[in-house]
């Protein structure tokens, strides 16, 4: 390892068929703190609204949500999902205002909502989507609280999260993934894979070891991807298999990750 601006690099593990650069962040701590902007100027939860409905409108129009749709209706129509839970979304306005990763953020959301509304068809019930964002300002909270969605504060998402839950965490720091996948397997899972962690060495290499369990027994499938943004950019949607979903996973470590990861942020 070498150290770069005070970041921690990783070097990958040799290969004979190297993988292709990948937009997963390189490092394994997480910064020291997370916390919402309260200077500038700060958008009117409206005006999130209104970038939205936009967004939402192109969404429902491309070939990302048709296919989709067609993945969900070919994997999980017997899986039993009572809520989703969203990690590190990331805020829907950004300081410098840009445009790529506050659209990045919206299309996660319509994905979410396309993900949610195709499970209830089969479910017959509905779905409460929950959110953990330590960098959400409030007119994020209020927008999203107005779409119907809850807004919990860190680390208080990860003990939601079972065997009946969606879990869509998206170019996340891998201490989130190891504390979102500690004491349970979800239903769905939607992130960095175990194949792209798997070319990563790094210390504490047993700390996604339920996720390397989970790549074992789910079915795996590239996330479809938005072509207007890098929003699912090396990211991978898993199933559980309808026979495993009374799965729950013991502990892997007696020393708890949650002290390690008061935030979450989506990784450069």
């Amino acid at each position: 390892m070498s150290n770069d601006e005070g970041w921690t690099r990783v070097k990958r593990k040799s290969r004979q068929n190297p993988p292709k650069k990948i937009h997963t962040a390189e490092a394994h701590h997480l910064p020291e703190t997370f916390t919402p902007r309260t200077h500038g100027l700060l958008r009117p939860p409206k005006s999130l609204r209104a970038d939205h409905d936009k967004i939402r409108a192109q969404w429902l129009d491309s070939p990302a949500h048709e296919a989709l749709i067609r993945l969900v209706d070919s994997h999980a129509q017997s899986l039993h999902i009572d809520k989703a839970v969203c990690l590190g979304i990331g805020t829907f306005d950004p300081e410098d205002g840009g445009w790529e990763a506050k659209r990045a953020a919206y299309v996660q959301l319509c994905a979410l909502s396309t993900l949610t509304s195709q499970l209830e068809k089969y479910s017959k019930h509905s779905i409460e989507c929950i959110f953990q964002e330590p960098i959400f300002t409030d007119s994020d909270k209020s927008f999203l609280t107005s779409l119907g969605h809850r807004v919990v504060s860190s680390p208080a998402a990860y003990s939601l999260i079972d065997n009946a839950t969606l879990l869509l965490a998206v170019h996340l720091y891998r201490p989130i993934y190891a504390a979102a996948l500690q004491l349970n397997l979800p239903a769905i899972f939607i992130g960095t894979g175990w194949d792209v962690w798997d070319t990563v060495t790094m210390e504490h290499s047993s700390d996604l070891d339920n996720m390397k369990k989970m790549h074992s027994m789910y079915s795996r499938h590239a996330f479809p991807q938005d072509i207007t943004s890098t929003a699912f950019s090396s990211t991978s949607i898993y199933f559980m298999p309808p026979q495993d979903k009374s799965v729950a996973i013991q502990h892997t470590s007696q020393e708890s990750t949650t002290e390690d990861d008061d935030g979450h942020r989506r990784q450069q």
